[in-house]
C-alpha cells in the first residue's frame, strides 16, 4: 500500500512532457562547448602565425586532406619540399600552442553530471 502512495506522487517523463515541460538538452555541457570554441580559436591563431609556405602546406595536407603529390602540384614545388614544410609547420604549431594547451590542462574542469567529459 505504501508503494502505491509513493508511486501516486511520482511523475513520469511522459507526463511532464505532456504538461509542457521540456527535456533538458543532452548535448555537451556549456563548459565543454566553451572549451572547444577556445581550442579552435587558439588553433586558428597558431596557424595564422606560421610562415606562408608552412601554413599553406599545413592547410592543404592536414585540413583539406590533400596528398603530398596533390599539395606539391598546388604549391608548384617538389614533394620533398611539401614534406619538409609540413614537418616544420607542425613543429612550429606545437611550440606556438604549447602555452595555450598548458593553460587548458591547468584549468579545473567542473564535473559534468551526464558523464560526457572528453
Amino acid at each position: 500500500m505504501d508503494a502505491l502512495c509513493v508511486r501516486k506522487n511520482d511523475l513520469s517523463l511522459n507526463e511532464l512532457q505532456d504538461a509542457g515541460w521540456e527535456k533538458a538538452d543532452e548535448g555537451p555541457s556549456p563548459y565543454l562547448q566553451l572549451e572547444t570554441a577556445e581550442r579552435k580559436r587558439a588553433l586558428e591563431r597558431g596557424i595564422s602565425r606560421l610562415p606562408d609556405d608552412q601554413r599553406f602546406a599545413l592547410v592543404l595536407c592536414d585540413l583539406q586532406g590533400m596528398s603530398y603529390d596533390e599539395a606539391a602540384s598546388a604549391m608548384e614545388c617538389p614533394v620533398g619540399t611539401v614534406k619538409s614544410r609540413l614537418n616544420r609547420a607542425r613543429a612550429a604549431l606545437k611550440n606556438i600552442l604549447s602555452t595555450d594547451l598548458e593553460l587548458f590542462s591547468s584549468l579545473q574542469r567542473p564535473n559534468d553530471e551526464r558523464g560526457k567529459t572528453k
